[in-house]
């Protein structure tokens, strides 16, 4: 049997919120820009933050925008691989308000999980998806070129990708046969889910901003909720209530041999008693 505890913590300074928030700037506005606010001071996102990856050559979140860009965030769920898409689209001002819970979960033979620092399913099932699409069959069967599409820039054994179409033409391909059949159910068979999990809440609100477009990641919270499971009835607590009971019927049999030999002496003593009486008339 298990249940939950919950607690409040503060926040580390170096806590990271997000693993991965792949965004592109761009739409019809002139502006485009990314901001994290953590108990009212303001950052601007940047490649060095590791907490964007910026899907495109120009790796500067922070410029001018084209005609033909457009911008949106991620907010990827580690748990699973389910992620939520909040769009941006020209003349909006995004403000994002986010509330962070932390479950940690018992690990159980059923339900094993990984609690070493830094794992995340989502990271374990993207690096096997990554390592099947480097050295996998099931895309050479595919016959098709494969390149250094978002995510694998740093792969040298990777060409760069010619065009912006090569680029989507093999990041579907890459998507379409990572998700069903065989290759999903063997990277499930290595990646347990993790036994620490961030749960996201969040707010969205929107205003007008006519030329230009932002979004803003708002967190308040300087403290946090993490609920702990743990085991109600435990193998101790079995033991020592087993003892208990034990103790508790030895100690009543005891009580009721000891009252049984008392009453029999008695007896013994009363006739003893009596036949002196009965000697010395």
């Amino acid at each position: 049997m298990r249940n939950g505890s919950a607690k409040m913590v503060r926040f580390k300074p170096a806590t990271t919120l997000f693993g991965s928030l792949p965004f592109t700037c761009s739409g019809n506005a002139k502006t485009c820009s990314l901001r994290f606010t953590r108990n009212g001071s303001a950052k601007k996102f940047d490649s060095a933050s590791r907490a964007v990856e910026v899907l495109r050559r120009n790796e500067d979140p922070v410029e001018p925008c084209n005609a033909d860009d457009s911008l949106s965030i991620a907010i990827v769920d580690h748990a699973g691989l389910s992620t939520k898409f909040i769009a941006l689209e020209p003349g909006d001002n995004v403000f994002v308000t986010l509330n962070i819970e932390e479950n940690i979960i018992l690990s159980t033979d059923d339900m094993p999980c990984n609690s070493e620092t830094g794992y995340t399913y989502s990271k374990c099932m993207d690096d096997c998806a990554k390592e099947q699409f480097l050295t996998g069959e099931m895309y050479d069967r595919e016959n098709f070129t494969r390149c250094q599409i978002p995510g694998f820039q740093n792969v040298t054994e990777l060409e760069p990708c010619r065009d912006l179409e090569q680029t989507n033409n093999v990041l579907w391909k890459y998507v379409v046969a990572a998700l069903p059949g065989e290759q999903l159910e063997s990277c499930e068979e290595k990646c347990p889910s993790s036994c620490k999990q961030l749960a996201y809440k969040y707010q969205i609100k929107r205003e007008l901003a006519w030329d230009n477009a932002s979004l803003s990641l708002i967190n308040f919270q300087k403290m946090r909720t993490v609920t702990t499971q743990q085991w109600s009835y435990g193998g101790l607590d079995m033991a020592a209530d087993v003892g208990g009971y034990v103790g508790a019927l030895l100690g009543i049999s005891l009580l009721s041999i000891s009252h049984d030999i008392i009453q029999r002496l008695r007896r013994m003593l009363q006739k003893q008693e009596q036949k002196w009486i009965r000697d010395s008339n």
